[in-house]
């Protein structure tokens, strides 16, 4: 195998393995090969009984008074991914599963699932703006029509002051429950959900307040970063003995 073929088994080894390739991202969240962004939630306000986490059933959540809502993103490509817990609850899971499961979003025709990390690009900022106007659009088989309304302002959480940009949502009255209430502020410098106020009633009445608490990262050399070195190493090698072996011709 020539040198040039060596470098782009490398290279594409880097790409597969790489933890993220997603553009948009504020360096806060993005993982890289020894270190994983970890972020913190306060639970200022939860539902009183276990919540059903993902269509089987088989989990279910409860954060109790005082409880604590974390993300270790592991990975960002069409989605952002990693190690999620809430409560007595911790499972892998990326961002468009949790705003799904916690209801922080709408599910419309068309859905808004922003999850706690969002792109913080002038492009993407606008196309999750848009997304968010059409999941409430009032039209026929949109059972979650309602009003959405954004802007951009500041969001004081503690001492510190972000500015964000905020949404704010309010289904249409329902024959049924109480309808859905989400207002979501998101930090326009680190993509981070800073603020989350949802709640609805279907039967059982949910409602969820979080506020970020902290950000921060772990360090640990993870397996992908292992792997990759593996294959840079075996390569490397295969290379060497492979130009020994021609020059000894």
């Amino acid at each position: 195998m020539k040198y040039t073929e060596f470098l782009i088994v490398i290279l594409l080894s880097i790409s597969i393995l790489t933890p993220y390739s997603s553009d948009g991202y504020s360096s806060i969240a993005k993982p890289d090969y020894f270190s994983h962004p970890y972020f913190v939630w306060d639970i200022l306000e939860s539902p009183d009984v276990a919540f059903a986490w993902g269509w089987t059933g088989q989990k279910a959540w409860i954060a109790g008074e005082q409880g604590k809502m974390a993300f270790e993103v592991t990975e960002i490509r069409e989605d952002v991914a990693g190690r999620f817990s809430i409560g007595n609850l911790s499972l892998p899971a990326n961002d468009t599963d949790i705003a799904r499961e916690l209801v922080l979003g709408v599910w419309g025709l068309t859905s808004f699932f922003p999850g706690l990390v969002v792109p913080i690009g002038d492009t993407e900022l606008a196309e999750l703006n848009d997304t968010a106007h059409d999941s409430a659009e009032r039209v026929q088989g949109n059972y979650l029509n309602g009003t959405m309304e954004s802007d951009f302002r500041n969001i004081t959480i503690g001492a510190t002051t972000y500015e964000c940009i905020v949404f704010d949502y309010e289904q249409d009255p329902t024959a049924f429950g109480e309808p859905q209430r989400t207002e979501l502020a998101y930090d326009t410098t680190s993509g981070l959900l800073v603020r989350g106020n949802t709640s609805y009633s279907f039967g059982e009445p949910y409602s969820l307040v979080v506020e970020l608490e902290s950000v921060g990262s772990v360090h640990q050399p993870p397996l992908y970063a292992l792997g990759l070195i593996s294959v840079i190493v075996v390569l490397g090698a295969a290379l060497a003995i492979s130009k020994m072996k021609r020059e000894a011709v």
